[in-house]
């Protein structure tokens, strides 16, 4: 009789446990939308945010909530090759009433003769912005990416 309770108890033990999400654990979302150009030329720019399976990732010293996000710019000459990649990625936080960007970074790659000659990321209030600035045959193109998230969390 024992051992049978004991057993259950263990079965129950083992499903209650094999239900609770891993901590740490995110969940993808992406966005998608192409700028054309007049040229022919033309960019798709992707927005990334990584939300927590476990909805409420509190910062206790602050009593807010945590989100990242990211957005790539990927250009393309006339010819559909991608000459160019811009990335821009922040780390919010919020709380229902107010939202903060607390972290930037950027990143960006070249090819087909094109170089990046200037990048730049900062955090303002809930804003992330980034600047980069390309080359080719000393024609220019700026590439500028806006993060911004809202009290509740969500990021445009």
């Amino acid at each position: 009789m024992s051992r049978r309770i004991i057993f259950m108890l263990t079965a129950l033990l083992v499903i209650a446990i094999s239900a609770v999400p891993c901590f740490g654990t995110t969940r993808t979302d992406s966005s998608v939308n192409t700028i054309c150009y007049n040229d022919g030329s033309y960019a798709v720019v992707t927005t990334t945010t990584h939300v927590p399976l476990m909805t409420n990732v509190l910062n206790k010293a602050t009593n807010s909530l945590t989100k990242s996000s990211s957005k790539t710019y990927d250009y393309y000459d006339k010819s559909n090759s991608k000459v160019w990649t811009f990335t821009v990625s922040g780390t919010f936080t919020y709380d229902g009433t107010t939202a903060r960007a607390i972290r930037s970074s950027c990143s960006a790659s070249a090819n087909s003769g094109w170089e990046c000659t200037k990048k730049t990321s900062k955090c303002s209030g809930a804003t992330v912005t980034g600047n980069a600035t390309f080359r080719l045959n000393g024609v220019s193109k700026k590439a500028t990416i806006k993060l911004t998230c809202s009290a509740n969390g969500s990021i445009s």
